[in-house]
């Protein structure tokens, strides 16, 4: 499969110099289909068009033009069915499933909604720190955390929070201090496995719709900007649950909706939200950066596994 990486890559090429050329020939137009989320970026775009003089009588501005053909490029890889995300396992498999009897402990236990999640970019960092975890070692640190929750103690369930995060235990030290060492080196003494990286591509499963309305970012409900940024789609679906205030985040809707509990999660499945995205760890505290996608259960089909790396 990892053979297969680049000329995979390459047969998209067509479909990505299209979308690129559009977006820089005719960025407002751009910006009024796609709607939600890039509108900024697809007025962005069209200031610098002007400004680099490409469609003018006049002297090209070469800077702004090469400005242009980058931040277009960018917003052409994601507007091109070519979400390109991965996931770290200690399974080997050749489809994703989401049922119920694969999904509960994950990512703080479902913590930005309830689904299967994978991070942004092929060969995440992020989805590396998920490859040598398995489904034991989950299940033990949840065993300590409804041990903790039975004692009602709080501090040892701060620090069982984190490491269901995927905090390491040096991240953990550094967090909680010498109070903590005692549960820190429980957490290390859990047994762990090498496992799987996943490279996927995420896109609509129907051709003619991928090519009309291609998968993005757009799409997703996003947890942390404000929902009346987002798609009318999702802008509908938040007056649904009176959330019309300017500062109503994403997260607001999940917790709404309640999508960390599979039901809520259907719910906006079924409402043609193919799932969440969020700001990663290394990127919360910028406000802006990489982020981690939720694949609601039913969306399975939307990815696609293109490569896979580790013991096969």
């Amino acid at each position: 499969m990892a053979d297969g990486l680049l000329p995979y890559l390459f047969s998209r090429s067509n479909a990505f110099r299209r979308n690129l050329m559009d977006m820089v020939s005719n960025p407002a137009d751009y910006a009024a289909k796609m709607g939600g989320q890039v509108v900024d970026t697809g007025n962005e775009l069209a200031e610098l068009q002007e400004r680099s003089g490409m469609f003018g009588a006049g002297p090209v501005d070469e800077a702004a033009r090469d400005e242009l053909y980058q931040r277009a490029a960018d917003a052409a890889m994601n507007m091109t069915g070519m979400i390109r995300m991965s996931h770290g396992s200690p399974h080997l498999f050749s489809k994703f499933d989401f049922g119920p009897k694969k999904i509960g402990t994950g990512e703080g236990a479902q913590a930005y909604g309830h689904g299967g999640y994978l991070a942004e970019g092929f060969d995440s960092p992020v989805a590396k720190a998920y490859t040598p975890r398995d489904f034991d070692y989950e299940s033990e640190l949840m065993k300590l955390y409804k041990n903790a929750e039975r004692r009602r103690d709080y501090d040892s369930l701060d620090v069982l929070e984190s490491a269901m995060m995927h905090s390491t235990p040096a991240e953990l030290r550094a967090q909680f201090g010498k109070s903590a060492e005692p549960l820190i080196r429980q957490i290390e003494s859990i047994p762990i496995t090498s496992g799987r990286l996943y490279n996927v591509e995420a896109k609509w499963p129907d051709a003619a719709r991928e090519a009309r309305d291609p998968l993005g970012k757009q799409h997703f409900l996003n947890w942390d900007k404000p929902l009346s940024e987002q798609s009318p789609q999702i802008i509908r679906l938040a007056r649904q649950y009176n959330l019309n205030d300017p500062d109503h985040l994403g997260g607001d809707l999940v917790a709404a909706a309640d999508a960390k509990r599979r039901a809520g999660a259907a719910q906006l499945q079924q409402a043609g939200i193919p799932g969440i995205t969020y700001l990663d760890s290394g990127s919360r505290g910028a406000g802006q950066g990489t982020s981690n996608y939720v694949i609601f259960p039913g969306n399975e089909s939307l990815l696609e596994i293109i490569q896979r790396t580790g013991a096969q």
